[in-house]
């Protein structure tokens, strides 16, 4: 495993991110609210610095709270079930702990490969790309963070089936 979440850190990036979105929308609405009351003195260039300081303030929430829950469901993924490659018997194995159970599904099974690559280098969203393989005769697909197998090691296993490369800032799990 390349990275591994760690609970207390994530939970503290949601109740940071909460309060950050707390403050900021109590801080746009006491904006908006002065702005009604002097509406006949407001002149333009106020109205752009509010709109720009509300455009920030969501930027900055967005930066917070949707990565931490993005990572969380990360966390939550990688709880429920780890991945393995077997690369001898040419085997994917998936340990379903929620279930109890190992499966195991062979390389020829898979149909296609989606990668969806995070392209910030910072420790902010590098590890929020997965790989995402698609099944022959099936509606299933197998979603694999970056944090549980390196889509490197994917993309050579599987690089004649490669179909799409999705690069973003963070990637939600789809």
């Amino acid at each position: 495993m390349e990275f591994e979440y760690k609970k207390s850190k994530i939970i503290t990036n949601l109740i940071l991110g909460y309060f950050f979105l707390f403050i900021s929308l109590f801080i746009t609405i006491m904006i908006i609210k002065k702005l009604i009351i002097e509406w006949n003195e407001i002149q333009l260039t106020k109205i752009i610095f509010v709109l720009i300081f509300i455009l920030l303030l969501a930027l900055l929430n967005y930066q917070f709270l949707g990565i931490a829950i993005i990572r969380n469901s990360y966390y939550k993924k990688n709880l429920s079930e780890k991945f393995r490659i077997d690369e001898l018997d040419r085997k994917i194995i998936i340990d379903k702990k929620s279930e109890n159970q190992i499966e195991k599904i062979d390389f020829e099974d898979v149909e296609s490969l989606e990668l969806y690559y995070s392209w910030n280098v910072t420790t902010l969203s590098t590890d929020l790309g997965y790989s995402k393989l698609n099944l022959k005769n099936s509606n299933e697909s197998l979603i694999i963070t970056q944090n549980n197998i390196n889509q490197y090691h994917i993309y050579k296993l599987f690089k004649n089936k490669t179909v799409k490369k999705v690069f973003k800032f963070a990637n939600i799990l789809k």
